[in-house]
């Protein structure tokens, strides 16, 4: 999340906390805050702060993640063959 003025909020840590959520980094000199375990709700509750410039979701995905999702939960090979790049194809 980014916030609007000159620095963090000095209630950043009881903000987050109060919204299930907890602070993984802050970024002082950008005033960034980076932050974990939040629902789409209390992300939502967050932007609509009136200090705060903007919050992003920044998903964590694997490649066997996509995978997965592409050829079901099986992880079936022949199905999964065309989704790889062509330098780790299983022969």
């Amino acid at each position: 999340m980014e916030f609007k003025g000159n620095s963090l909020p000095k209630d950043l840590s009881a903000r987050i906390t109060a919204l299930g959520g907890n602070i993984v980094d802050t970024f002082p000199e950008i005033k960034v805050a980076l932050v974990a375990g939040m629902s789409d709700a209390a992300a939502a509750a967050l932007a609509s702060q009136t200090d705060i410039a903007d919050v992003t979701l920044d998903e964590f995905v694997t490649f066997s993640d996509m995978l997965r999702k592409e050829a079901g939960q099986s992880m079936d090979m022949a199905r999964l063959q065309p989704l790889l790049p062509r330098a780790i194809q299983i022969c």
